[in-house]
C-alpha cells in the first residue's frame, strides 16, 4: 500500500491530466472549422433542433468513439481517486460522458463549420463508457501485480533481529 502522502499527490495528478485531457478534447471539438457556415439565428434553447441524424461515415464514428476513450479514462480515474464509492463511478463517467458529449454537440452548433449530430452524441458517450471500463481494468490489474510484487518483496526481506539483541550490542 502506498503511503498517504503518495497517493495525495497521485490524486492531484490524476486529477490535473484528466483535466488536460478534457480541455484538449474541448478545444479540438469546439474549434471553428474554415468551412463557409454561417451559425443560425437562433435563441439559446433553440439550438438542439439542429442537431442532426444525418447517416455519418464509419470513420466518423470510430473517430469519435476514439476521441472519447481517453475522456472516459479520464474521468473515471479522477472519479475513483476522488471517490470511496467504487461502485459509482462507472455510471457516473457515463453520465458525465453523456452530458459533456451533449454540451459539445449543442455549443457545436453555434460555431461555423461544425455539424453537431446525436450519433456524435451516442459515439462519445460509449467512447467514455469504454474508456472508464479499460481504466477500471487497468487499475484492477495494477493494484494486483502491486499487491503481488510487494508481497514477494516482503517475503525475500530479511526479518528485522530481534528486539533484546538489539539492546545487548
Amino acid at each position: 500500500m502506498l503511503p498517504n502522502r503518495e497517493i495525495s499527490t497521485l490524486r492531484i495528478w490524476v486529477c490535473v491530466l484528466s483535466a488536460l485531457v478534457v480541455g484538449g478534447t474541448l478545444l479540438a471539438t469546439l474549434t471553428p472549422m474554415p468551412y463557409d457556415r454561417r451559425p443560425p439565428s437562433v435563441t439559446f434553447l433553440e439550438g438542439f433542433a439542429y442537431l442532426a441524424l444525418d447517416p455519418i461515415s464509419p470513420m466518423d464514428i470510430a473517430a469519435n468513439l476514439l476521441m472519447f476513450v481517453p475522456v472516459g479514462a479520464a474521468i473515471g480515474a479522477a472519479l475513483a481517486a476522488a471517490t470511496a464509492r467504487k461502485r459509482l463511478v462507472l455510471p457516473a463517467t457515463a453520465g458525465l460522458s453523456l452530458l459533456l458529449s451533449v454540451g459539445i454537440e449543442w455549443t457545436q452548433v453555434f460555431i461555423p463549420g461544425r455539424y453537431p449530430s446525436i450519433i456524435d452524441i451516442v459515439s462519445n458517450s460509449i467512447g467514455g463508457l469504454a474508456g472508464a471500463i479499460a481504466a477500471s481494468f487497468a487499475t484492477t490489474v495494477f493494484n494486483r501485480l502491486h499487491a503481488v510484487v510487494l508481497h514477494r518483496v516482503q517475503s525475500v526481506s530479511p526479518a528485522p533481529p530481534p528486539a533484546e539483541s538489539r539492546h545487548a550490542a
